[in-house]
């Protein structure tokens, strides 16, 4: 070979032998790690559940079709109610949100598990100071927006009238 092929042709196979070493060690770390990532989601989605329907016992996850906009939705075993996740759209994004509605169809609880509204302004309808006037309430409509957030607030609104929306359909035997 002469210098130049030789100059093409080691740094290319040096190149492709990093990229597949750097390919098996990621491909490792993620099988690794994977396991333990979903079990930790899984423990923050039953934390999420006990938050806002803390009279809930066990939760058994409603099969079939679901209402356009919900992600999924839980039964409470004992009766007490249920928990709808929805992510209606907000001012930065979606925003992923449980809803729990007791027995009787009243807001339990409001978590949002994650957003990107604007911080500081719009994600001020994440604050628990916020979500928590919505409980005991038999409608979304009866808290008021915040000023300057009103995007953000009516997205938070609008997933509760989903949830709310979901709950009754799926009560009714309707999916």
């Amino acid at each position: 070979m002469n210098g130049t092929m030789k100059d093409f042709v080691l740094p290319t196979v040096v190149l492709a032998v990093i990229c597949l070493v750097v390919s098996a060690a990621l491909s490792g770390t993620y099988g690794m790690t994977n396991p333990i990532i979903e079990e930790n989601k899984r423990i923050a989605e039953q934390e999420a559940l006990a938050e806002v329907l803390p009279a809930g016992d066990t939760f058994e996850t409603a099969s079939g079709a679901l209402p356009d906009g919900v992600s999924a939705l839980y039964t409470a075993q004992n009766g007490a109610g249920c928990v709808v996740q929805v992510s209606p759209a907000g001012y930065g994004g979606p925003i992923s949100m449980m809803v729990g509605l007791d027995a009787q169809g009243a807001i339990s609880g409001v978590k949002v598990l994650e957003n990107t509204e604007t911080q500081g302004i719009g994600s001020k309808v994440m604050d628990a100071s916020y979500t928590e006037q919505y409980v005991g309430k038999a409608s979304a409509d009866e808290v008021d927006a915040i000023g300057g957030a009103t995007i953000s607030s009516t997205g938070l609104k609008n997933g509760i009238r989903t949830a709310m929306e979901a709950a009754a359909a799926v009560g009714k035997g309707e999916k």
